[in-house]
């Protein structure tokens, strides 16, 4: 090493204490181009066979993380058999460090052999559509988990039956907003994971049926969901869940006006996303912590974090969480009074929402969109505002009362309302002329359907006019 090193072959480096060396890249090639065939597959083999047996027992995200460039050539030069090995091992890696297009691509092609065993085919199946549930491919996850669940249930695995099950519920919610089913199935799948004793993928089961009490704005059922898995989760030792525990109740307690317990749990969160080097679990976190500070009034350090987030997203191509922090950067703008810089970020993230075709993000786009609408009206005085007004909230309360969350008719209008008395300050003084300017809005929100809002053209408007 020392000789190499001498002569510039190899560089060395420092990471987290530990010296390692690396290959400056033109040497690595031309060493692929120069070594004997024969040297090459015997040196390719026992790559392929290291870096699979770190795959398999490395269990720090760091030290994954580390070997990220080794694991991708890894995977280029094995072979069927050892490519799929590697593939069920790197699945969580990928997943949990938001390697998805790549994971997705190497999935896939270890699907593609035919041979494959019911039971390796069942769990290559389910990292496969988690990676698509990510990339906001629900077409490809459902697909995946419904072939999934019926090699599991073939072999009475109830294991896989559960994590199956799970994944569909959850397909359920983002591509359908069906509550109902994704209950149902959240609670079978449960019942699957006592069986196999399956501690972590109970856990998740707690964690997905706090999240749909959330949705519903059933914020006492959230919370006590969360606290059972947050004691499954120390219980058992599961550090990555315990994080995952410590951030949901974070965003329940915000929802309970609980803005201490909301700090402690979010930064008990963000410290254990730290430590495991989960990007993807980090950002949302910091998210969340954007939108602690704004509700504490320190709105450039929410404007800091939400920017963080969205950075972060953006280079794990997360879609739907870019959405998500657009919209907390409009309410931030909406805050602060800037309604051109709120209207331009709503503008950029409801066109994300459409593209999305996602029922949840989109209602709550709309119910953002209310509100701007709203605060320019007070500013305005424009009577052409009303129509797009009423456009919005008739969205968000059909489909309210399609899918039973939140009241029935009223709480797009009553939601945008709310928020605009408690963070914009010129309202209070124009909320009579807002509340006459729209009142008619409640007279006409009797049944409505999502038919009414694909009838009202607003699909077919530029989303610029729309704003």
């Amino acid at each position: 090493l020392a000789s190499l090193r001498d002569r510039s072959l190899i560089q060395p480096q420092s990471e987290d204490g530990r010296l390692r060396f690396f290959f400056n890249e033109p040497i690595r090639e031309y060493a692929e181009r120069t070594l004997p065939p024969e040297d090459w597959e015997a040196r390719r083999a026992r790559h392929v066979a290291y870096y699979l047996r770190v795959a398999q027992h490395e269990q720090t995200p760091t030290g994954l993380a580390r070997e990220r460039e080794n694991f991708r050539k890894a995977v280029e030069g094995a072979d069927r058999a050892e490519r799929r090995e590697l593939c069920r091992a790197l699945g969580p890696f990928w997943d949990e460090q938001g390697h998805w297009r790549e994971g997705r691509q190497w999935l896939e092609e270890a699907l593609a052999e035919e041979s494959l065993p019911a039971e390796i085919r069942g769990e290559l199946l389910d990292r496969l559509a988690r990676l698509c549930h990510n990339l906001s491919d629900n077409t490809a996850s459902r697909e995946h988990h419904q072939e999934a669940l019926l090699l599991a249930q073939a072999r009475n695995d109830d294991r896989g039956t559960g994590r199956a099950l799970l994944g569909l519920a959850s397909v359920l919610v983002h591509a359908d907003a069906d509550y109902v089913g994704c209950r149902e199935k959240t609670r079978a799948a449960r019942e699957f994971f006592q069986k196999a004793e399956d501690r972590a993928g109970e856990f998740s089961c707690l964690i997905g049926l706090g999240a749909l009490a959330t949705i519903q704005d059933d914020l006492d059922q959230a919370w006590d969901c969360q606290n059972q898995a947050l004691n499954l989760a120390q219980e058992h030792g599961l550090i990555a869940e315990t994080a995952t525990a410590h951030h949901r109740l974070g965003i329940t307690a915000f929802g309970n006006e609980n803005l201490d317990a909301c700090r402690e749990h979010l930064l008990a969160a963000e410290r254990l996303m730290v430590e495991r080097n989960n990007k993807n679990g980090l950002a949302a976190v910091r998210n969340d912590l954007g939108s602690l500070a704004q509700r504490e009034r320190t709105p450039e350090r929410a404007r800091a974090y939400f920017h963080e987030a969205r950075e972060t997203f953006q280079d794990l191509g997360e879609v739907w969480a870019v959405a998500v922090c657009q919209g907390n950067l409009a309410r931030l703008a909406l805050a602060e009074g800037k309604l051109p810089e709120a209207a331009a970020i709503w503008e950029d993230g409801l066109a994300l929402r459409e593209l999305l075709a996602d029922p949840y993000l989109l209602v709550s786009g709309l119910d953002g969109a209310t509100a701007v609408l709203l605060a320019r009206w007070s500013q305005e005085r424009d009577p052409d505002l009303a129509a797009d007004i009423e456009r919005c909230v008739r969205a968000s309360a059909a489909w309210r009362a399609e899918r039973g969350a939140g009241a029935p008719s009223l709480e797009g209008y009553d939601g945008a309302l709310t928020a605009l008395r408690e963070s914009y300050p010129a309202f209070s003084a124009e909320e009579e002329m807002v509340e006459s300017a729209v009142a008619h809005v409640r007279a006409r929100l009797q049944t409505l359907t999502l038919d009414d809002y694909a009838a009202s053209g607003r699909r077919n408007r530029p989303v610029s006019d729309r704003i």
